[in-house]
């Protein structure tokens, strides 16, 4: 699969017409929800994942977020050619994968300073 194609696949949706995934084993609080809207701020740069009936397969708490701005469209590509199975794989090891990262302390201290801190923490 190359970029083009991939860049082909972004569609804006109605955040009203998403189907929240009341099987995503990864649940948000209302102060998450409410940082991701704040990161929002600096544009919805995260493209969300949904199967072809609307229902999220990643992005759940970036469609919340969208959702408590009042936000009429945002960016997603709809997944048609995996099985379901395959798009509940990819939502768990989405999420587990990014659980695994570690943080530099130097470096984020220099890129928090840097940028007079972000408005999520």
């Amino acid at each position: 699969m190359n970029l083009r194609f991939l860049l082909e696949q972004i569609e804006l949706r109605s955040v009203e017409k998403r189907l929240a995934n009341d099987r995503n084993p990864r649940k948000h609080n209302d102060n998450q929800v409410g940082q991701i809207a704040r990161s929002i701020a600096f544009g919805m740069m995260s493209v969300m994942l949904a199967g072809s009936a609307g229902n999220i397969i990643a992005g759940n708490a970036r469609a919340a977020a969208a959702c408590t701005l009042g936000l009429a469209l945002v960016p997603l590509i709809v997944v048609d050619h995996s099985s379901d199975y395959e798009k509940r794989a990819y939502a768990i090891t989405d999420n587990k994968l990014a659980l695994k990262a570690t943080w530099d302390e130097e470096i984020l201290k220099v890129e928090l300073e840097g940028s007079g801190g972000p408005s999520w923490t």
